[in-house]
């Protein structure tokens, strides 16, 4: 079952988000089998101490915590289980790493690192801050710049002389690298031309028509809005004198953004009446759908495959430079992943989803849960989306956001644990009663080592978290929050 909670900023969504972690455990799932996405390392550590406070709450208070009774009031026959919440909790405590709470760019990385780099032959790299990138960028276009068809190509797209604004094709340049996810979501091909282009007979019925309006004592042009003049005096000028039909469509064209406003015309609506207005009305509409159609064919469509040829050779050197200094922002990473994993369907280890958390956490996965979900970018949400539905497609079961088990590792540590078992009691036997009496005082020993331990693990639950600004990859603890 897929679960989405859509609600305003400071509604609980985070509050609700660990009551569904809390119920999960209740319902038999282990804390080892629950992986959480957060948008931020803060909202990672959010989650795991509100998880935390909660689960103590829980042990602590019972069924008379006041978290209960929200799981109760959410999750109608929900029974409470106390031992099964004390001991998930100990052992979160003991392990804080062990509990897999993510940020969903951590997750990318990892989808990179595990299966998109070893694809493209990449093992040693490091990954940048988005401006520790712009000298690679620099660097682009000055070897773009170096191509004669290239160079031509930016100034036919700026429409300036690239030599004397450099800095405003590096601006493009650069806004093409960030944009990047835009064009791998596109599936380009080539457009096909618009038919029936044949704006100028529409356009000389409607003149005919209003010439008619003016009589014998008026000009077409005199019957004209006075915004219009220019253009359509200029146009009858150049017919009157023999203009071929590719000279009048492009007179006409070079201002089609003021004769295809669909709330207007060009005629004067005071001076056009009645029947003529009637009549004009009826074939104007057809001059400015076949005007656009000319407009998209001679203007968008050369457009557009500049573009793209531009990005193709924007592209083609910036992962040249990429792979061969191995230095990549989260950025890069997600286009990667998306290119490689999702339209080019590299598949996952283990072919799924399920099997793929399994590794990257070493144990089964029953839930996934999604945090900040409205902070993911368009090409984080296409990469999830499509391996949530790749494994739902396989047919396994699924819970709130669930995921199937990778029953082969379940397997070698039930193996592992039977040959542990085995060995325990070749050991043992022959043993007497004092070797029996040494062992539970070891047993008594490990207990109240663990239980100080748990005690200690407590105490820092409530401990602050901040980040440092010039150095976002560290955590900074700075004491006790009671303090």
């Amino acid at each position: 079952m897929k679960q989405v909670i859509k609600a305003s900023a400071g509604t609980g969504k985070t509050y609700r988000l660990s009551l569904e972690y809390i119920a999960a455990l209740l319902d038999g799932q282990d804390f080892s089998e629950i992986v959480v996405l957060t948008f931020t390392r803060k909202a990672t550590a959010e989650a795991r101490d509100r998880i935390l406070t909660h689960l103590g709450e829980l042990v602590e208070e019972g069924e008379e915590a006041e978290v209960w009774k929200e799981l109760n009031r959410v999750y109608h026959g929900c029974r409470f289980k106390g031992e099964v919440l004390k001991d998930n909790r100990d052992r979160m405590l003991l392990n804080k790493d062990g509990i897999h709470i993510y940020t969903i760019d951590s997750f990318t990385n990892r989808l990179f690192r595990e299966v998109v780099a070893p694809y493209l032959g990449l093992y040693d790299y490091d990954i940048v801050d988005e401006e520790k990138d712009s000298g690679i960028i620099e660097e682009v276009f000055r070897r773009l710049l170096e191509s004669s068809e290239n160079f031509q190509l930016l100034e036919k797209l700026l429409k300036v002389r690239v030599a004397r604004n450099y800095d405003k094709a590096l601006r493009f340049i650069r806004q093409i690298v960030q944009e990047r996810w835009k064009f791998l979501l596109i599936e380009h091909q080539r457009r096909q031309p618009c038919q029936d282009t044949d704006f100028l007979t529409p356009l000389d019925q409607c003149l005919e028509i209003i010439e008619e309006a003016a009589g014998d004592n008026r000009t077409i042009e005199a019957m004209v809005k006075g915004s219009f003049k220019n253009e359509i005096g200029g146009y009858l000028n150049l017919k009157n004198r023999g203009a071929d039909s590719h000279r009048l469509k492009d007179y006409v064209a070079a201002s089609y953004s003021d004769f295809i406003d669909p709330d207007s015309y060009f005629w004067n609506g005071s001076k056009v009446t009645g029947e003529y207005k009637e009549r004009a009305l009826e074939v104007h509409p057809r001059f400015q759908e076949r005007l656009a159609r000319y407009v998209f064919n001679q203007e968008v469509i050369p457009l557009e495959e500049n573009i793209f040829q531009l990005e193709k050779a924007i592209f083609a050197e910036y992962d040249r430079l990429k792979f061969r200094r191995g230095v990549f922002t989260h950025l890069d990473i997600s286009n990667y992943v998306f290119k490689h994993l999702v339209r080019e369907g590299l598949e996952l280890p283990g072919g799924s989803l399920g099997s793929f958390l399994a590794r990257m956490t070493g144990s089964r996965i029953s839930s996934l849960f999604i945090d900040e979900f409205q902070d993911t970018s368009v090409l984080q949400w296409k990469i999830l989306s499509s391996l949530i539905e790749s494994r739902d497609e396989s047919g396994a079961d699924s819970r709130s956001g669930e995921f199937g088990t990778d029953d082969s590792r379940i397997g070698e540590d039930e193996e592992l644990e039977k040959g542990k078992d085995q060995k325990s009691r070749k050991e043992g036997e022959g043993e007497g009663k004092d070797e029996k009496s040494r062992e539970e005082g070891k047993e008594k020993k490990l207990k109240a080592e663990r239980e100080e331990e748990i005690e200690k693990a407590e105490k820092g639950v409530q401990e602050k978290v901040m980040v440092d600004p010039e150095r976002p990859e560290n955590f900074i603890a700075v004491g006790d929050a009671k303090q």
